[in-house]
């Protein structure tokens, strides 16, 4: 039984390795016969190739630029590439000359103009005809749509907000936009940014700078300030410095306060570098160290940097000043114990407003923790 089974286990090995040596074989007569088919094929000239593609290469790096591709000929060893701008061919190749590859990159085009493209296989024995028919083709990529981040939008008199525009597709040349307004006494654009000028209401247009002319509008409805009013983002406006420096001149509220049980300080206690300032113009930055310091949770900080009212995100808390010139509207101080400022006095202590005595206390971050008559509100400058 022995002898039989170890018998059967040469036989498998035997029969393995003649498999192996077969595979290896049919491998190797392959092998052999391509090159014996390419060694053929270079005894003589090469066929024409077949029509190449032709692409616009992509972006603002692929102004003037096309990629041309064919398929590899046979007993081939080298290519020349030949293009116009008329359906006759050059007398000598122009695209490049002796290429080894099936691709090449040619510049130096005019942008949107249509270019004819052929060419030919060599080896030492001469050259193929050139391809037929010949590809066409044109550098540049032209924009298909503009869009704009916003449809319509409220500016005040003296008021300014930068938009953005959008051009598809993501690859085209020049994603580029001019700006224009129908009315420049209501309203002027600059790369963008729309400055309210009087009363009224103005069409802001993007129009894409690559002679497509594509176009996508604004509707810009311009208003006088006026303290307790609705503001662009439909909150309550309550504040104009008289004139529009450093990004801003006017304030807004958000419409509803909030961090109800919710806190100042969010993880460890410590004193919170950029902080620390009360004046007006200066709950930005605070908001913004604060978060730095704090990451993203629940607490007044960043619940205030989270609101997004009507679409816009730069809202923040306010500083002691800040908040300061909002509990002066009407009907800011119902229904809360405590408002929060985002103004820190140091790790254990910040600026909060008891409404019961009407002062300006030095608070624990970590309280209300749980209460709902303690909170913040959002607010923006523009």
């Amino acid at each position: 039984m022995v002898l039989k089974r170890n018998m059967g286990i040469m036989a498998s090995a035997t029969l393995l390795a003649v498999l192996s040596l077969t595979t290896c074989t049919n491998a190797l007569v392959a092998e052999i016969e391509a090159i014996r088919y390419e060694a053929f094929a270079q005894t003589k000239i090469p066929v024409a190739p077949l029509s190449p593609t032709v692409a616009p290469v992509n972006g603002p790096a692929g102004s003037g630029k096309v990629l041309v591709s064919w398929a590899v000929v046979p007993g081939t060893t080298s290519y020349d590439v030949y293009y116009s701008s008329t359906v006759s061919p050059p007398a000598m190749p122009n695209g490049g000359t002796d290429l080894s590859g099936s691709s090449c990159t040619i510049s130096e085009l005019t942008n949107w103009n249509t270019y004819y493209f052929w060419v030919i296989a060599k080896n030492k024995l001469g050259s193929s005809p050139l391809s037929i028919p010949p590809a066409t083709g044109q550098s540049g990529i032209r924009v298909t749509s503009v869009t704009l981040n916003k449809a319509a939008a409220t500016f005040l008199v003296g008021s300014q907000e930068t938009l953005s525009a959008t051009c598809l597709p993501a690859n085209a040349t020049f994603p580029d936009v001019t700006w224009t307004t129908s009315n420049a006494s209501c309203a002027t654009v600059t790369g963008g940014t729309v400055m309210g000028g009087t009363t009224g209401s103005a069409i802001i247009t993007a129009t894409s700078m690559d002679g497509s002319l594509k176009t996508a509008t604004l509707t810009a409805n311009i208003s006088s300030y006026a303290f307790n009013t609705a503001g662009p983002a439909g909150g309550i406006l309550f504040y104009d410095k008289g004139s529009y420096s450093s990004g801003w001149r006017f304030m807004e509220a958000a419409s509803n306060n909030t961090g109800a049980n919710h806190t100042w300080r969010y993880g460890v206690a410590q004193v919170i570098l950029g902080a620390q300032q009360w004046d007006t113009g200066t709950g930005k930055s605070n908001t913004d160290a604060i978060i730095v310091a704090q990451g993203s949770g629940p607490y007044f900080a960043y619940d205030c940097r989270s609101c997004t009212q009507a679409g816009y995100t730069d809202w923040f808390m306010p500083s002691m000043n800040e908040a300061t010139i909002w509990l002066t509207v009407p009907g800011s101080k119902n229904n809360i114990n405590s408002f929060f400022s985002s103004t820190q006095i140091n790790e254990t202590s910040v600026y909060g407003y008891d409404t019961l005595t009407s002062i300006w206390k030095a608070m624990n971050p970590n309280y209300p923790s749980g209460g709902s008559y303690y909170i913040t509100r959002p607010i923006r400058h523009f």
